[in-house]
C-alpha cells in the first residue's frame, strides 16, 4: 500500500496543478491505512463457480458429444469389411445348411444368426456413449 502513496507523492511533487489544489495526501494515506475490506475467498469462489457452472456444463456436453462422434466414426470404419465378411459367412452357412436340411430350416438358421449379429452390432454401437459417460463420471465428480 505504501508504494501507491509514494507514487502519489511523487506525482504531487511533479504536477503543478495538484500541488496548487492542495491534494490531502496525508488524509488519503491515513484513510487507506485504516480501512480494511474483509473478503471471504471461499464464498467468492463458490459464487464464481455457480455463475460459471452453466457455461462449464455446456462446454463439457459439447466436448462429450464431439468425443462420442469421433469414437463412433472410428468404430464405423471397419464396419463395411465386417458386414462383407458376415455376408460371405451367411452364404456359406446357408449353403451348408441347405445341403443337410430343408430350405425353410436353412433360411431360419441363417435368419436367426443374421438377426443375432444385427443385435450385437446395435448393442455394441449403442453402448459407446454409455461406456464413455461412465468412464467420464469419476473425473467429473472429483472436480465438482
Amino acid at each position: 500500500m505504501g508504494a501507491g502513496i509514494d507514487r502519489l507523492r511523487e506525482h504531487l511533487d511533479d504536477c503543478e496543478t495538484c500541488r496548487t489544489d492542495g491534494l490531502p495526501v496525508e488524509r488519503i494515506d491515513m484513510l487507506l491505512g485504516s480501512s480494511r475490506i474483509d473478503l471471504d475467498a471461499a464464498a467468492l469462489s463458490q459464487q464464481a463457480f455457480e455463475a460459471a457452472q452453466v457455461a462449464l456444463h455446456a462446454v463439457a456436453v459439447h466436448r462429450f458429444w464431439r468425443q462420442v462422434v469421433a469414437v463412433v466414426v472410428v468404430a464405423l470404419l471397419p464396419l463395411p469389411f465386417v458386414i462383407a465378411y458376415d455376408a460371405v459367412l451367411l452364404r456359406l452357412l446357408y449353403a451348408a445348411a441347405s445341403r443337410v436340411l430343408s430350405g425353410t430350416i436353412a433360411n431360419y438358421i441363417v435368419f436367426m444368426y443374421a438377426s443375432s449379429l444385427l443385435f450385437l452390432f446395435a448393442a455394441s454401437y449403442a453402448a459407446i456413449p454409455v461406456l464413455m459417460a461412465r468412464s467420464m463420471l469419476p473425473r467429473l465428480s472429483t472436480r465438482g
